[in-house]
């Protein structure tokens, strides 16, 4: 009985290390935002007009997640027949929407740090979120 026991316990430390690994290895996987923002954000002089660097940062971050976005459908619409595109491209135009009002509702906000900040960082947050799923869907 005790060796049972002993075993099941190595057991459970296999799959819950196993589980651990394919965790970290998916996560590792996962589109983030770029160095080139990071660097930007690091930049910011916290002393005058920190929000409007903020928010250049995110633009600018915007325009490259968007890039890998539209890379992303791409990938998604090689994999697929005739028949599957146009209901992922009718998606597609609903989540922009989708993605626009949500922005648009936490502009809204009164958070820190300010209604400029925030929307731009809903949209590259949301955006960061979709090429995750989209790449998760491809084939």
């Amino acid at each position: 009985m005790r060796f049972i026991t002993i075993w099941t316990k190595v057991a459970t430390i296999i799959v819950l290390a196993s589980a651990s690994l394919v965790a970290s290895k998916a996560y590792a996987e996962k589109v983030i935002e770029t160095s080139h923002f990071r660097k930007c954000m690091n930049d910011v002089d916290l002393g005058g007009l920190k929000n409007t660097q903020w928010g250049a940062c995110y633009e600018a971050e915007l325009v490259r997640q968007n890039k890998r976005l539209e890379l992303e459908y791409k990938k998604l619409r090689t994999g697929y027949k005739e028949v599957n595109k146009k209901p992922l491209d009718a998606a597609k135009k609903s989540w922009l929407v989708y993605r626009e009002q949500w922005c648009r509702y936490e502009e809204a906000l009164p958070i820190a740090p300010t209604p400029y900040v925030n929307y731009r960082a809903c949209l590259v947050e949301i955006t960061l979120q979709q090429i995750n799923r989209v790449k998760d869907l491809q084939l």
